[in-house]
This record gives C-alpha cells, sequence and structure tokens, in this order.
C-alpha cells in the first residue's frame, strides 16, 4: 500500500506522528514508529483498563518451553522468526561424580518422579548453577560484591551435590510440548516472551516482592525465609509483614484513586505476607473469579492471581491454610493442575465483557532449580532497586537478573504467534501498569526495565482469539 503513496507526504506525516508522540530526531524505521505510535496510544487512551497476571512456580523457559519449537512473527522486525529453546541446541552440563556430560531432552515427566526432593534455588545454589562450583566463594560472601562470571555450567553438579540420590539428569530435563498443551496453544495463539529472566538469581519470596514492589524489601530479602518467619510473617504478634521502603504496587494504585483484587487458591498467599495498601481487604477466593468477571462492577485495574501452593512453603509454614489441590506447579507437584488452572482463568477473561479492555500475564517466579541454555545478562547487569535495602550475608547488590522464565502474553490487542525477544524482568510488568495508568516507579529498577507496551500491535481488538482451549494433558 505504500507504493501508492507521495514518499514526500509519507515522510512529512512521519515526521510529525514522530513529534507527536514525543520520539527523538533521529533515523527510525516506519515500523518502530507505528510501534511506539501504538504504545503511546496505549498509554493515553485508556484502551487497556484491566490487568490480570497469574504467577506460577519455579520453572525454567528451556524447561517449559525449550522444545516447544515455536515459529512466528518477530515483534520488533515483522520478519519470521523462533523461539530461543533447545530444537537447534541441545544443553549440555557435566555430573561431576563421573565426568559425564548430560545433554537436556524433552523426557520431564509431568510430576518429578524419580527425585528424592525439589530441585535446589536457593541464592547461592542459583549461583552454583549459573558460575559453575569453583566460582562460588566458599565464605559466601561475594568479594567487592562482583557475581562471577555466567556459563550456566552447574546444574548439575549443584543437583549432585544436594540430592545424590536422585538421577542427575532430573534439572535437564525439558517438556514435550504435547504434555503441555495449554500453554503452548496460548504462546502460539498470542505472545511468547523469550527473553525474560526473573529478577533476583534466588528463590521464590525475593522475586515475588520484585513483582509486587520493584525490591527485595526492606529485609534484602536473598534466601527463602524460614517457616518460623514466615508464620510469624501472618502472626498478629509477630514482627509483621515484609514491608518496603518506597511502598507497592498497590500503594500506587490506592493513591492514583484505582482498585485492585488479588484471587488466592488457597488462605495464605505469598502476597499476604507483604505491608501494602490494604492488601489482606482485597484478597478473594479465586473460586469466585468467574462470577465476579461477570458483573457489571468489576472495576479494577489490577488484578493478581496467586494458585494454591498445596502443602509446601507457605502452607507448610501455617497449620490452617486449608489447602485443596497444589496447582501452582511447584515441583515436585504435577503439572497438570497448573495446566488446568490457566485455562480456568483465560477462559474466564476470554468469555467475560471485559476481554476486550483487558491483558492477561502468565509468568513463573523463577526457574526453580531447572537447566536454561541462555545466559542471564551480566555481570552485572540489573540496575540496582537504590531503596536502601542492602544484604551483608552474601555483599550482593542487587544487580544480577536470575534464570530465564517463561512468560505469555494474552490480550486481543497483541497478534496472532508473535514471539518477543526483548529483555525483560519481572519490574517490565511494574513498567508497564506504571505507564498504562500513569503511575510513578517504585524504585530505579522498574524505572529503568523494558515495558511491553510495543507488543499490543492492533489497531482494533482482534476477534480470533479462542474461546477455549485444549485440556491439559490426559
Amino acid at each position: 500500500m505504500l507504493s501508492a503513496v507521495d514518499p514526500a507526504k509519507t515522510l512529512h506525516s512521519a515526521q510529525q506522528l514522530a513529534q507527536f508522540i514525543g520520539e527523538p530526531a533521529r533515523p527510525i524505521s516506519l515500523r518502530r514508529l507505528m510501534r511506539r505510535a501504538l504504545a503511546f496510544r496505549m498509554r493515553h487512551q485508556g484502551l487497556i483498563r484491566h490487568v490480570f497476571v497469574l504467577m506460577l512456580e519455579n520453572r525454567s523457559f528451556d524447561h517449559i518451553f525449550g522444545y516447544s519449537g515455536i515459529v512466528g512473527t518477530d515483534s520488533a522486525t515483522g520478519a519470521t522468526t523462533e523461539v530461543e529453546g533447545l530444537v537447534r541446541h541441545d544443553g549440555t552440563n557435566v555430573n561431576p561424580a563421573n565426568g559425564q556430560s548430560i545433554r537436556t531432552s524433552p523426557t520431564a515427566s509431568l510430576s518429578l518422579v524419580g527425585a528424592a526432593s525439589d530441585v535446589e534455588h536457593e541464592f547461592l545454589d542459583v549461583m552454583m548453577q549459573l558460575c559453575g562450583p569453583a566460582r562460588v566463594p566458599k565464605s559466601g560472601q561475594l568479594p567487592r560484591g562482583k557475581y562471577p562470571l555466567i556459563d550456566n555450567s552447574g546444574f548439575v553438579a549443584n543437583f549432585v551435590a544436594r540430592d545424590p540420590a536422585s538421577p542427575p539428569e532430573t534439572p535437564m530435563k525439558c517438556f514435550a510440548p504435547a504434555n503441555l498443551p495449554v500453554l503452548n496453544a496460548l504462546a502460539k495463539e498470542f505472545v511468547i516472551c523469550d527473553h525474560w529472566f526473573a529478577s533476583h538469581p534466588g528463590p521464590t519470596w525475593p522475586n515475588r516482592f520484585f513483582v509486587h514492589a520493584a525490591s527485595p524489601s526492606t529485609a534484602a530479602q536473598v534466601d527463602s525465609p524460614s517457616n518460623l518467619r514466615i508464620a510469624e510473617t501472618y502472626s498478629p504478634v509477630g514482627p509483621g509483614k515484609f514491608h518496603f521502603t518506597n511502598g507497592t504496587i498497590y500503594d500506587r494504585l490506592a493513591a492514583k484513586g484505582l482498585k485492585h483484587k488479588i484471587y488466592s487458591g488457597n488462605d495464605c498467599p505469598q502476597v499476604k505476607g507483604i505491608r501494602g495498601n490494604d492488601v489482606d481487604l482485597n484478597i478473594a477466593n479465586l473460586k469466585s473469579f468467574r462470577q465476579d468477571l461477570q458483573g457489571a462492577d468489576f472495576k479494577f485495574s489490577y488484578i493478581f492471581i496467586e494458585p494454591d501452593n498445596g502443602q509446601g512453603g507457605i502452607a507448610g509454614a501455617i497449620a490452617d491454610c486449608n489447602s485443596g489441590i497444589q496447582n501452582d506447579m511447584h515441583p515436585p507437584s504435577d503439572v497438570r493442575p497448573g495446566e488446568a488452572l490457566i485455562k480456568q482463568v483465560y477462559e474466564a477473561i476470554k468469555n467475560s465483557p471485559v476481554w476486550n479492555q483487558s491483558v492477561f500475564v502468565i509468568l513463573f517466579d523463577e526457574h526453580g532449580g531447572f537447566f536454561d541454555h541462555v545466559n542471564p545478562p551480566g555481570p552485572p547487569i540489573a540496575v540496582p532497586p537504590g531503596d536502601g535495602a542492602a544484604d551483608d550475608d552474601h555483599n550482593f547488590q542487587f544487580n544480577q537478573l536470575g534464570v530465564r522464565i517463561p512468560a505469555v502474553i494474552v490480550s486481543p490487542w497483541v497478534g496472532r504467534n508473535v514471539v518477543d525477544h526483548t529483555q525483560h524482568d519481572h519490574t517490565s510488568l511494574l513498567a508497564t501498569v506504571e505507564k498504562l495508568f500513569g503511575l510513578d516507579p517504585l524504585t530505579h529498577r522498574d524505572a529503568v526495565a523494558n515495558d511491553f507496551l510495543e507488543v499490543f500491535s492492533q489497531i482494533v481488538p482482534r476477534t480470533d482469539a479462542p474461546g477455549a482451549l485444549p485440556s491439559p494433558a490426559p
């Protein structure tokens, strides 16, 4: 169509558009300009009014999507591209017990059969996985706060050291696409992000803190809190909830007069352990989610969904969590209830009155100790939050991202079968929410994080999104 347009007029119009949206006066492709203009429209026309986030547990990108072989459209260039997985690049680690190489394979079980325990993923475990055991300081202290060289060589070594009785190939096993039909269907139907990294090279709690507040909390949480500390966090006579110097995304929303809602699969979601604006008062059981969406009074701008974490973690620390079927995908649990949850949430949003004003983001909080062949950027690459949080135990400056995790962006405003290679971390979610709703950043980290506004590429909402997804694997 551009061949039928006067090039001089097209250039003039493009320059006017660039000036209007505040694009700097520098060479820019017409496609890039249009992506920026569509992102500008998202920020200023209120087309997205509801941001839904479902955060699952402890799986790396390669573990979930490494053998998916997804080929789609590059979100930046429009060219055909493939996810950066394992189809053309098997990963390898060496078993230090016998010197044998162990390669990745699409042989992961639906539940972690054969492992005596969960795959480890505390701070020093992740350092060993990313850097190899020889680079982990024996003192646990990082010299001058500098994270070691990363080559993703120590996943098997760490697993063998922590769980010598289990098959050493456990962290190298990945899912065949047929075993995760729901996630693969959504990834092909909407946008899959293949360079989304955990915000912290460590476990669940600090990574979820980054999702809520772009910070590891004033406690500078590097590792998982003890079960006693978790229980004390929920106790009215304990030391209180984890808190943040600059507050949370829930505080920012409340200050703007915007409502949020937290849905949980049981009575003890992790988010309940943080101090935020009326967080406790805005938690509802996930059983009411579908019905709530059908109501005319569904006015929530930000909706965070916590799955049922079963009898581990918080549920194990607190006796009255009323936990049901674990569907957070945390190993060694079966992944099929998690797939069923994703299907349930998607279909509830898709078949609700708010679908055309919504984006649904599916994330995993961290990699759970499973191998990924893409090195996290660094060291260092992540901007420290700058809110005063300091880790004395390891001399860590919160300036290193964690392992790559699966992320899928679902909306009628995104294209079909799109692959986004942009570097993101969990604070990219906050950066996007802040720009959509006109909120100030929480810390230095989300202030510089890449948002994902440019994947909203549709002029009008799509009408071809499926109303139902495949069932989980039988």
